[in-house]
Formats: C-alpha cells, structure tokens, sequence
C-alpha cells in the first residue's frame, strides 16, 4: 500500500470514530422541578463539568425572587431538593452571555437560556461546576449558563409587528417570547413562514448576539 493511501486510510478511521464518538455520547438533560425531585441532586452529582439541558419547573415563583434579583447581588438561585440528609445550593451564572441589555441578573442569560416569571420555567444549556461544600455543609454547585446555537419551541400567537415597525414578536406555548428583526417587512428572514399557531419549529441563532437567523420545520437535530 501507497504511503498516501495509508495516510488518507488513517484520517477516514479518525474521521468515523470521531464521528462515532460524538454520535455516541449526546447532550444529558432533565426535565422536572428540582424543589421536589431529590433526582435532580443526583443529576447534577452526575454530570459534574459537563454539558446539559435543563427545563426546569420552579413551583412556586413568588417563592424564588432571588432567582430574578441575583442573590447577594451576584447569582440568581432556586431551592432544590435535599438527597438523604445532604442539602443542596445552586446558583445560576451568566457571565459567559453577559446580555448587555439585561434588566435583571437572569435576564443576562438571554436569549440563550429564558426564564418566565409566571410559569416559573427556566430553560437552556448549562455547564455544572462542583463547588464543594459550604461553610453550613450543603454541596454547592454552579449552573454555567452557555451559548446554543438553536433552540425548538412550539409556537402559541404571533403578536403583530413591533411599534418601531421593524420586526414583529410570538410567543411559544411554554410562555416565551421571541423577536423576530426583518426591517419592517424589507428583510426576508429564510423559514419566516414556519411561525404558525402550534408549529413546532427549530430557531437559528447567531452567536453574537443570540437574535434569530433563520427558522426551519420541526425539532431542532
């Protein structure tokens, strides 16, 4: 065999198993309310530094103000669910987003992560970093909020264009809100007709400022 072919041979063998790795380990993700699951402790032991999705119930959002003011001023939390006799902390960290139009600590997490005050729903992609435990002996973990590059949501109602006039807004059916920029009609943003009542539809963000670039039919892949 031709050195060259064995190079190129070599290079497809990395190729697939790469391929094949990434395949093969997806992205973890829970879907419950921490307060009363003591499995999202254990989620979160679990998937320590690693990559994962949360959508998660706060029952009772009168409860959890801090989650909007920033607790101690630095990092918005919510309450979880003790494992045995061990408690448990959790703080929301944006810094890596860092929207500069926030007008609330968790608010620097959007779009990317969103947050709905009268569900109680927080969404989004996350980073878990172990904190050890604190001086009171509850484990202590940080939620790093991360950039997406797309997100699925189910439409509920178009809202009509904005009152500058240039884009309009729809809300999806688990109480979001998105902006859709098009210049007042003069930008054809691709896949704009897919925003229908109870569409299911994969939103395309731009990682520089997480605004929509494109929408397409269906789950995001």
């Amino acid at each position: 065999m031709k050195l060259s072919s064995f190079i190129k041979l070599t290079l497809l063998n990395i190729t697939l198993i790469s391929s094949f790795t990434l395949y093969a380990n997806p992205v973890n993700s829970y879907k419950g309310i921490p307060k009363q699951d003591p499995q999202f402790a254990q989620f979160l032991q679990n998937n320590k530094n690693k990559v994962v999705l949360l959508d998660l119930t706060i029952k009772n959002p009168n409860e959890f103000d801090d989650i909007t003011s920033g607790y101690r001023g630095v990092s918005p939390t919510f309450y979880v669910a003790p494992m045995g006799k061990q408690d448990f902390e959790v703080f929301i960290e944006c810094d890596k987003i860092d929207n500069p139009n926030a007008e609330d600590t968790i608010g620097k997490c959007s779009p990317y992560v969103t947050w709905n005050k009268k569900t109680g729903n927080l969404k989004g992609k996350f980073t878990i970093k172990d904190q050890g435990k604190n001086k009171m002996g509850s484990r202590l973990f940080y939620i790093v909020a991360e950039k997406s590059s797309q997100m699925t949501v189910v439409v509920k109602e178009h809202l009509g264009m904005s009152e500058s006039g240039d884009g309009y807004a729809f809300t999806t059916k688990d109480g979001h809100e998105f902006f859709v920029y098009n210049a007042g009609g003069a930008i054809s943003l691709k896949g704009e007709s897919n925003i229908i009542e109870n569409a299911t539809i994969c939103l395309k963000l731009k990682p520089q400022d997480g605004t929509i670039s494109s929408i397409s039919k269906g789950k995001c892949q």
